[in-house]
């Protein structure tokens, strides 16, 4: 849940997925 909107939204701001 909220783990996984935490990494969706560093891995849009950084680019590393």
């Amino acid at each position: 849940f909220l783990i996984g909107m935490t990494q969706g939204l560093i891995c849009l701001i950084t680019r590393k997925c």
